[in-house]
């Protein structure tokens, strides 16, 4: 784990949402890059207690998150107890003379024929006993499989982590596994690398990868901060499947927010809004394109955006105060503190300070 949200926000693990709420928005007035002049440490202070802000307020995903860092502390525990094992089986004296035994080995002559007969016996035997393995292994490993599918449907995580990696032993290249395993790594754990080696797995054994798996370890990357290793995948999985809806959302986000990519951004999101899955990323994307519009002085093609996406996400705050951006660029300034007003009044703190910089004049 990169970070814990609850140091970042000076918190206890047993704090309430309203200690939460207070502590986030605190910080958030001290941190907020505005008040620093840009200033880089600032920004990337503001970027973290909003980021623990949007986990630990969210009851499901802290109860992720909290699960997260139990799984962490348990490694810990078992390394440490692995480490003091091994540190105990190397202090062990040895043996001592006469605890050792001996036994002459009778010596015997054997016959050519003998040897013969000796050495088809063992490589009949050997060959059984891997033909029987191989079977064996491969009913176990489908058998865990199959165990563990059930258990994830009823999101008994930590069950079926272990199955999918007891498949895996069985048969080393389960590509199927491996996908699952990366899913739970990845959704469940936090674990990003871990995900991202299943993910490589998966893609090197399928003779014909998933887009799904690109796409998977494309936002694998993002959270590394690999953002040109993201955008590959991202494209990767699109090239696979150009119905593949949802790599174009994140694509397009990758390319506005981390890559300056600003026109290839709009193109992406314009892509996805031809057929939106859903109604809450169909805003998100009206969102990002009308930032993308906004970034490339296209303020008019930014507030029908905001204004779009404002008519079935009417609680936004984000989405007033982005387009009293807008709007102030336009010189209208009235509708622009109306809005930034509006914002804050939703819970969108950093609007208050556009207001009081801009407005309260």
């Amino acid at each position: 784990m990169q970070l814990n949200y609850y140091s970042v926000l000076g918190l206890k693990r047993t704090a309430t949402t309203p200690e939460i709420k207070a502590a986030y928005k605190k910080l958030a007035v001290q941190y907020h890059p505005d008040k620093h002049r840009g200033d880089v440490s600032y920004e990337e202070k503001f970027k973290q207690v909003s980021e623990a802000y949007q986990v630990l307020a969210n009851p499901q995903k802290r109860r992720i998150y909290d699960l997260k860092l139990d799984y962490a502390a348990q490694q810990q525990r078992t390394q440490q107890y692995n480490q003091q094992a091994y540190q105990a089986a190397r202090q062990r004296r040895p043996a001592s003379v006469h605890e050792r035994h001996y036994r002459p080995i009778p010596k015997r002559r054997f016959s050519k024929r003998d040897w013969q007969i000796t050495v088809g016996f063992l490589v009949a035997i050997i060959l059984f006993s891997l033909v029987v393995k191989t079977v064996m292994d491969f009913v176990t490993a489908q058998n865990r499989f199959r165990n563990a599918t059930t258990f994830m449907e009823q999101q008994q995580w930590s069950s079926a982590h272990s199955l999918l990696s007891e498949a895996i032993d069985f048969e080393p290249r389960f590509s199927e596994a491996y996908q699952k395993r990366g899913f739970i790594n990845q959704n469940v754990y936090k674990d990003y690398r871990a995900a991202i080696e299943d993910y490589n797995m998966a893609i090197r054994l399928n003779e014909t990868p998933l887009a799904e798996t690109y796409f998977n370890r494309g936002q694998c990357h993002v959270q590394l901060r690999n953002y040109q290793q993201a955008e590959a995948d991202f494209s990767t999985a699109i090239d696979y499947d150009h119905n593949f809806r949802r790599a174009y959302l994140y694509r397009g986000e990758l390319r506005l927010l981390e890559l300056n990519a600003w026109s290839g951004a709009i193109s992406d999101l314009t892509d996805y809004l031809k057929k939106p899955l859903e109604e809450k990323e169909k805003n998100k994307a009206l969102l990002y394109r009308g930032f993308g519009f906004y970034l490339t002085d296209k303020y008019d093609l930014a507030i029908k955006d905001y204004t779009t996406a404002l008519k079935t996400d009417t609680k936004n705050g984000r989405l007033y105060y982005l387009l009293g951006k807008a709007e102030y660029s336009l010189d209208q300034h009235a509708k622009a503190c109306r809005h930034f007003t509006l914002a804050y009044n939703l819970g969108y703190e950093p609007a208050i300070l556009d207001w009081e910089s801009l407005c309260a004049r």
